[in-house]
């Protein structure tokens, strides 16, 4: 997205184009292959939402054809599922994601090479770890609650 004439500017592809997302089922497919996906053009060609989907219905409020209006689709696709008594390193296990603290609803999915997506609903934060594998090393969640969220909080 940028700003062409003080207007802001979607470039994404063609309503026709046969490589166009056309639908949040499509969309998560596709952040699940790519492992993240930012909204937004980002200086890295190819890797956000804006460049792989029509600008036709940016912004229209049609919840079947607007990337915007997917969010709140794919929230109620991704949210936690509990499945009660399972537990792994004394958290709950839920649909896919561990519930680190469920009276703020804080969850988190931990990936290979320690990989962390951390979200905290309550502070409107996600806050997501990619690393290598390492052996021994500390744990990304207690570093991510310790001392990256604090300073995120420090910015909003």
């Amino acid at each position: 997205m940028i700003v062409e004439n003080g207007e802001w500017i979607i470039h994404g592809l063609s309503w026709n184009d046969p490589y166009r997302i056309r639908s949040p089922k499509e969309l998560v497919n596709w952040i699940n292959e790519a492992g993240f996906l930012p909204l937004f053009g980002n200086g890295v060609k190819g890797f956000s939402v804006e460049e792989h989907v029509s600008p036709d219905y940016c912004w229209t409020g049609d919840r079947e054809q607007d990337p915007w209006e997917w969010r709140e689709i794919i929230d109620e696709m991704t949210r936690p599922r509990i499945i009660e008594h399972q537990n792994w390193q004394c958290m709950e296990y839920g649909y896919l994601w561990l519930i680190l603290d469920r009276e703020k609803s804080i969850y988190a999915a931990l990936g290979n090479s320690r990989n962390v997506i951390y979200i905290n609903p309550e502070k409107n934060i996600v806050i997501s770890v990619a690393s290598y594998f390492k052996p021994a090393v500390m744990d990304r969640v207690d570093f991510i609650r310790e001392y990256i969220e604090p300073f995120v909080c420090k910015l909003i």
